[in-house]
């Protein structure tokens, strides 16, 4: 008698009907927003000082490293230089990948606001703050709205 598997569940009615559908603006933004991986959203949190850093660090750690590891019979500095050159391109991608990010930041903001009240001085700063020269930010700004 008290049990429910035999009767069905009734539908349950919300006071104000169902949640309004998202609009397109918030639908190509949030899901601009949501491309990025969880590596992504770290290095879109870090100010640009410590992407800079760590990049020259990783310089500089892979050349000491070279000078421990290398045999005496194989000249230090050559190791040394190319260990340097390998972190100097492991910085590089480190610095592009965070300039990717742009796209993903301006929907954020796009979500925020609004596309309409979206600050045109607060987007360029972007640029500034992801390290992105202005061509390169031009051409991410241009894919934001060609998305939309």
């Amino acid at each position: 008698l008290g049990s429910s598997a035999g009767r069905g569940r009734l539908p349950v009615m919300l006071e104000g009907g169902p949640p309004p559908e998202p609009s397109v603006e918030e639908e190509v933004f949030g899901e601009m927003e949501g491309e990025l991986d969880r590596f992504d959203r770290l290095l879109k949190r870090l100010p640009t000082v410590a992407v800079g850093t760590s990049s020259n660090a990783l310089v500089v750690l892979s050349s000491i490293f070279a000078w421990f590891v290398t045999p005496t019979r194989i000249p230090a500095a050559v190791t040394v230089g190319v260990a340097g050159a390998a972190g100097k391109q492991v910085g590089e991608k480190l610095r592009n990948r965070r300039r990717a990010v742009v796209p993903a930041a301006i929907a954020e903001m796009v979500n925020k606001d609004g596309l309409k009240r979206l600050d045109r001085a607060k987007v360029a700063r972007l640029a500034e703050r992801y390290d992105v020269p202005p061509e390169l930010f031009e051409e991410q700004l241009r894919g934001v709205y060609a998305r939309f």
